[in-house]
């Protein structure tokens, strides 16, 4: 069962991840953010890097949607999703398996230099993305709990635990996709 807490910032990412704002969850949603992450880096349609963002996120989409979309629609609701959570963050080894996968995905995807560290920048193109790029900077802030001006697998993993499982409003984790009050 999830707190009223958990369903509050489950609901913001459920909006950043709903790019055209219908209320559900569709692949299209996940191909615009390729298409914003293709405007950000100058990508062309069918280039390697193009078609490789497609892929990744292609996947996240897939993965989303044969856990989640429970009346088999196509489409992902709200309701759908808070039960897709409530079942993962109660079975440990589901929870590892997707998040693990997710922030790996992630990493691949916003990792520029391939050094296994998120820098403001790469932070910067991940809430561009997903449409909230005026959050990013206040984000990073709050994820880089070292103040080393990275953060790696390891704290995003860290942060990703925060974010599902902690009620505390102040931790650093409920930042993960921007502003969640």
């Amino acid at each position: 069962m999830l707190t009223d807490f958990q369903k509050k910032k489950l609901s913001r990412l459920f909006d950043v991840l709903d790019a055209d704002h219908n209320k559900q969850l569709e692949r299209k949603d996940y191909t615009d953010v390729v298409s914003n992450l293709a405007r950000i880096h100058g990508w062309v349609r069918g280039s390697k890097e193009y078609s490789a963002a497609e892929g990744l996120y292609l996947q996240i989409w897939d993965s989303l949607k044969a856990l989640a979309d429970a009346n088999g629609d196509g489409k992902v609701t709200p309701e759908e999703f808070f039960e897709f959570h409530a079942q993962m963050l109660s079975t440990p080894e589901m929870y590892e398996q997707i998040t693990i996968g997710t922030v790996e995905l992630l990493f691949e995807a916003f990792d520029r230099d391939r050094d296994d560290h998120l820098m403001r920048d790469d932070i910067r193109d991940f809430f561009d993305a997903y449409g909230i790029q005026d959050e990013a900077d206040e984000a990073f802030a709050k994820l880089d709990t070292s103040g080393d001006g990275k953060v790696s697998k390891e704290e995003a993993l860290q942060r990703v635990q925060e974010y599902y499982f902690s009620n505390d409003p102040a931790a650093a984790g409920n930042w993960l996709f921007g502003r969640f009050q």
